[in-house]
């Protein structure tokens, strides 16, 4: 849900646009957050505030403790942690979670067995982002192929992490399908 926004210069546009959509900006069209469609403006309007419930499913509590630090500028999201693989699936599928992180390596199951998994949910709308230390593998375009919806690289600039989140908690609480592999 969206309670305020605020606005980017647009001659820095928030990562997740392509670079031709970030042209687009400086002439006054940009790719909407939510829905993922060209608009008219001059400026683009990046949400302030955003509700939602995110899991974050992963083992090492450093990463725990940073991303919910970089969570704390953001008081509509609530934050649900999961160490192992296990315990996020049952999370996932009791906790009716808006965006799931996933790092790729835990201790009981991989995260491409984690997505599997949620299947179901997935196809009912559950956003699952990969956030891992591997800059690409085998693994993430499994777990890509399976429904996972993008994947950041640990560590993770806390401004583009803060926007990656409120883009797929926005179309979650909007009820924006997805292909797979959108951004």
């Amino acid at each position: 849900m969206l309670n305020a926004v605020s606005t980017v210069c647009a001659d820095q546009p928030p990562d997740f646009l392509s670079s031709a959509d970030s042209a687009k900006i400086k002439t006054g069209a940009i790719r909407c957050v939510v829905c993922g469609n060209m608009q008219e403006t001059d400026q683009h309007l990046i949400p302030g505030e955003v509700q939602g419930k995110v899991l974050y499913i992963e083992d090492q509590e450093s990463s725990l403790v940073l991303v919910e630090a970089m969570l704390t500028s953001m008081p509509g999201v609530r934050l649900i942690k999961a160490s192992t693989g296990a315990k996020g699936i049952d999370l996932a599928r009791s906790g009716c979670p808006d965006l799931v992180l996933l790092d790729m390596y835990l201790p009981d199951v991989s995260g491409v067995d984690v997505v599997r998994n949620l299947s179901i949910e997935i196809s009912r709308g559950l956003k699952i982002v990969i956030l891992t230390g591997d800059t690409f593998s085998v693994d993430v375009v499994k777990a890509m192929s399976l429904g996972a919806k993008e994947y950041w690289v640990k560590p993770i600039e806390p401004q583009r992490f803060r926007l990656g989140v409120a883009k797929w908690l926005l179309r979650a609480n909007a009820n924006v399908q997805e292909p797979p592999h959108a951004s």
